[in-house]
This record gives structure tokens, sequence and C-alpha cells, in this order.
């Protein structure tokens, strides 16, 4: 499988805007690839930040919608944008803006992923082997063709803020729930629940170990969340 999209959110925290520079360059650098960037914020876009933003990305602004933190509607966003009609051809890999890519080894584990498959990369990091989050996977590199992404996020076709209400009030493991708080909310527990409903969930999986890229945390990355890697 070749990626053909790279796709991440921010809002307006610089704790995560303030990297979209950075891991733009390395994106490019690295890959040849631009990234398609999610923006949760009032502005508009002839504002001189979202003009200057746009240097970096291709930037796609979405207003807040309320009664959601705007850190997870960054976050949800994502999923939006994966299974969008905009992006149903495409091998879309889904990244958080702060986690840096080192190496082309990055995207090459994947070259011998089928299309069609939904690929969950990292499926056996030591965070998710045990309850309550056992089954769920990094949110981080999922990959799929958008129309993959659409059958699982979006197979009712709704457009953005329908889709993204539709998910208040969800509940099985605890976190699903968009209308929780940034700090108990988990797009990777959503994205869990949602694949339990896919119908082609058995067949049409493809699972990549970390071990194949990563004999230690945070091998050929940098991550925001852990500075003594810099």
């Amino acid at each position: 499988m070749k990626i053909t999209k790279v796709i991440t959110s921010i809002n307006d925290n610089p704790t995560y805007k303030d990297f979209l520079p950075l891991v733009s360059l390395a994106w490019n650098k690295l890959f040849n690839l631009r990234l398609t960037v999610g923006y949760i914020t009032t502005k508009e876009p002839n504002d001189p930040e979202v003009i200057n933003l746009s240097k970096y990305a291709d930037i796609k602004i979405f207003p807040p919608i309320s009664n959601i933190d705007g850190g997870v509607q960054s976050k949800v966003t994502r999923m939006y944008l994966v299974s969008s009609d905009e992006f149903i051809d495409e091998n879309c890999m889904i990244v958080d803006v702060d986690m840096i890519p080192l190496s082309t080894e990055v995207l090459e584990v994947f070259d011998d992923c089928p299309e069609n498959f939904l690929v969950k990369w990292g499926y056996d990091h030591p965070s998710f082997l045990n309850p309550p989050n056992l089954g769920k996977w990094p949110m981080d590199r999922t990959t799929a063709k958008g129309n993959i992404f659409k059958e699982i996020i979006n197979p009712q076709n709704l457009d953005y803020s329908n889709l993204i209400n539709s998910w208040k009030g969800l509940h099985k493991y605890g976190k699903e729930d968009v209308s929780l708080t940034f700090g108990h909310f988990s797009d990777e527990s959503l994205l869990r629940l949602l694949y339990e409903s896919w119908p082609n969930k058995n067949t049409n999986t493809y699972k990549i170990s970390r071990l194949k890229l990563e004999k230690k945390m945070l091998s050929r990355r940098l991550d925001r969340a852990h500075p003594q890697m810099w």
C-alpha cells in the first residue's frame, strides 16, 4: 500500500499548533507528502494566521461545535476527514501533529499492506494488551483507503457536525463519548467501538507489530510528550 494522504488536526492551542511547521517539513522532506490538516477555529480563511499555516499544509477549517471540547473535536476531525468523500480513493494515514518522523522506514513498513484493508499499526503496544484498553491500537498511523474508513466511521454518510454530534453519549468502555472532557475522552476508544460494528473487520484488517519498526519506544520518531528524546 502506498500512502497518498497524511491527515492530522489542530486547534488554537499552541502546544500542538506550533508543531505544524516542523512536522510538515519532516513529512515533505522524507516522503514528499503534504499534510492535510483539520483546523478547529473561528478564524476565516483570509485570516493572517490561516494564510501562514497554509504555507505548511492544506488547511481545512471547521468551526467549533457547542458542548464539545476543542481538543476532542480536533482529534475526531481526523476521523471525519479520512472518511470524507474528498479522500474516498486515497490511501489515508492518520497521524499526530506532535509526532515527528525521522526515517523513511516509518512508511516502508506499510509497503506490503494489501489495498482495501484497515491497517492497525502498533496493535501490540503494551498500553493496549489488558482491559479496559484491550482491542485498541494507536490512532497515530492508522491507515486505510478512504472508502474503508467511510465504511467504519461514517457508514450513514453524515455531514461533519451531524457525524460528530452522533457520537455524543456513546458509552461501552467508558471513553467514547465526545462530550467528555479532553482528559477523559479517547479517540482510540471511539474508533474501537465503531470498528466493532464494521461487517468486514474479520476479513479486511491487517496488523503491523510495532516491533517491526521499534525495538524500544519512540524509535525513528520524536514525540512532544517525551522531551527527554529531543
